[in-house]
């Protein structure tokens, strides 16, 4: 109806609308269309205005009342539908299936999301399947509770996505329950506000065995105006130091005491600006101006057991072109390849997996300049290197992990398949990954460490996890 958009209007252009309940701010838009009606029927005479507007705003007030149960937030009533690549493709049907404030206090009610086992690194369908939910939920409930049931941070990646998910999705969540571990981890790493979480009761001493690289985001893809943008400083650069000087804090801590080389300041930096470059490149291949969202943390675990150690996790979060997808674009002689390796294994396997599978080898690159001249196309390997290397722990079950989400593409680096390995014998080699018992491209991989979602996630995700240990006195077991 016409006046549900006057409403709306109303609500939105109130400046102090978010201090007061939507029925209070109904009552105000009332107020002003009784005046507006008055005005325009003056001319009939006083009295008559007076009844005109008085009948009009009756209309308004029992056709909202017939129509609505309760108390629509006026945060909905300001709110707009927000069309992104990331919610649309998490839930298809949200665009069509959105509905308005007032239909929804009709057909939807309160909804309550478990978040449990939010782990990418361990239960990649699970944890995807559960942000999906919420992006669903959210097309028609009028309030929604999330209750974080894990008792601590298990992968931080799944708090990226729920905060980059939460700049579109419209303001229904009222709370629910999160337990203290966790908040600290997610206020340390400064992704509360970016989540739409209230204050949490914590003190300074939360904070003691929690060390946080904080949330850094590149500006929304496509979004630059700058003609010589790539030669301009980099936001990466300044993520590169700052990654760096977060893991040699983390190391610096009593109970570790050690820092990094100069060789692994520099393997780091060189990583991490390898990753953020590929995410602005490939993400968004026709403009090669995409976005990334990283952060990460180091938590102190099993303080007075024997098994005392420290949990880090990193993320990489980009919103855009897969890595199937990119490697769409590859010049001849790196497609040739492969479309062999595809072609040979797609019975067993589907593409998309086979063609992030064959992303991941040294020497595999879109960029023609690189390929033609036999170099690029290692970033990912030296990131399966370099975590394997910081994560060097005698502790059982505390093995590096990285886990890559990409379109419905899963692949997880662990085990036996946890780094590339190169031809016997030569140590320039390049370094090869198979996901299978021999490590060979004429083999498939296997299904539990490289398979297909069928949940989508609009991007890719790259997450690890290593574990540090404290240092052990001689003499100790």
């Amino acid at each position: 109806m016409r006046w549900r958009a006057q409403f709306q209007n109303f609500a939105r252009n109130r400046k102090n609308a978010k201090a007061a309940p939507g029925n209070a701010v109904f009552e105000e838009f009332l107020a002003a269309k009784r005046s507006v009606v008055t005005a325009r029927t003056r001319g009939a005479g006083a009295a008559l205005a007076k009844r005109v507007a008085r009948d009009v705003v009756r209309r308004v007030k029992n056709n909202f009342r017939n129509r609505t149960r309760g108390t629509i937030p006026v945060q909905l009533l300001a709110f707009k539908h927000r069309s992104s690549q990331l919610l649309d493709v998490l839930a298809p049907t949200r665009a069509r299936g959105w509905l308005g404030p007032f239909d929804r206090v009709i057909k939807g009610g309160d909804v309550d999301i478990t978040l449990v086992e939010m782990s990418f690194l361990d239960h990649p369908e699970a944890t995807l399947d559960c942000l999906a939910k919420v992006v669903k939920a959210e097309t028609g409930a009028m309030g929604i509770q999330l209750h974080f049931d894990d008792d601590r941070c298990l992968d931080i990646a799944p708090y990226l996505v729920l905060a980059m998910a939460k700049r579109d999705l419209a303001p229904i969540f009222t709370g629910g329950r999160i337990k203290r571990e966790l908040q600290q981890v997610i206020e340390a790493v400064r992704l509360r506000r970016p989540l739409n979480m209230g204050r949490f009761k914590l003190d300074h001493w939360d904070f003691y065995n929690v060390h946080a690289f904080p949330l850094h985001q590149r500006r929304a893809a496509n979004t630059s105006r700058s003609q010589t943008r790539h030669l301009d400083p980099q936001a990466r650069e300044r993520v590169q130091d700052a990654l760096v000087d977060s893991i040699n804090a983390w190391l610096d801590h009593p109970k570790l005491d050690m820092e990094l080389t100069a060789d692994g300041r520099g393997k780091i930096k060189n990583i991490v600006g390898e990753m953020l470059d590929n995410a602005e490149r490939h993400s968004t291949p026709d403009t090669m101006d995409g976005d990334w969202t990283v952060a990460g943390f180091m938590a102190r675990r099993n303080a007075q057991a024997d098994d005392e150690h420290f949990q880090c996790s990193i993320a990489f979060v980009s919103i855009g072109s897969t890595i199937a997808e990119s490697l769409d674009s590859s010049p001849a002689a790196v497609a040739a390849v492969v479309e062999e390796y595809v072609s040979a294994h797609r019975r067993n396997t589907d593409p998309e997996v086979l063609k992030t599978v064959m992303a991941i080898q040294d020497g595999i690159t879109r960029v023609a300049a690189s390929a033609s001249e036999g170099r690029g196309g290692t970033g990912f390997q030296d990131v399966f290197d370099l975590v394997v290397d910081l994560g060097d722990t005698h502790l059982e079950g505390c093995a590096a992990k990285v886990t890559i989400v990409s379109g419905n593409a899963c692949l997880k680096m662990h085990g036996p398949h946890a780094i590339g390995k190169r031809a016997t014998g030569d140590p320039y080699a390049p370094r090869q990954i198979w996901f299978n018992g021999t490590n060979e491209s004429k083999l498939p991989p296997e299904s539990a460490f490289a398979f297909r979602m069928q949940q989508r996630f609009p991007g890719t995700l790259v997450t690890m996890s290593f574990v540090f240990t404290p240092m052990r006195i001689d003499g100790e077991n």
